[in-house]
């Protein structure tokens, strides 16, 4: 695509008038900010010839182009991540919600079972108790 506009530039019309311009005005930025870094001052610079500035513009704009498909590639590539990691994030709650929910119910399940147990252990522990003493009723009653 970026080539297919480098070769509409060898073609009059408005894409080449606009490549022009904007190669002339590169050229004349790029000059003047060289010539002021390097401590001059330049009040006018020579412009570029047609050809030369129509190139560069070509390719500033192709360049434009292809960062800004890359760009938007990017952008979409971050908000489906995004996307996807609030998704992901949402089926670990849902997991999570759940387990937990499992797990009060077993929770609830093993302390009624532990009840049972407890009322088994006091239960054997009166008959233990009925048992010992019957046990020393007889004892006595032989001796």
């Amino acid at each position: 695509m970026a080539n297919s506009l480098k070769n509409r530039v060898s073609h009059p019309g408005p894409f080449r008038t606009i490549c022009a311009k904007y190669g002339q005005l590169h050229h004349r930025v790029e000059s003047q900010l060289s010539l002021r870094l390097l401590g001059h001052t330049a009040s006018r610079v020579k412009p570029m010839p047609e050809e030369a500035a129509v190139k560069l513009g070509a390719d500033v704009l192709s360049e434009v182009f292809i960062f800004s498909v890359a760009g938007t590639l990017l952008w979409y590539e971050l908000a489906r991540n995004a996307k996807l990691n609030e998704k992901i994030k949402q089926e670990k709650e849902q997991q999570i919600k759940h387990e937990k929910l499992q797990l009060e119910n077993r929770l609830q399940t093993i302390e009624g079972d532990a009840k049972v147990l407890r009322q088994r252990v006091e239960m054997w522990e009166r008959q233990w108790t009925i048992v010992q003493k019957l046990d020393a009723t007889t004892s006595q009653d032989k001796t």
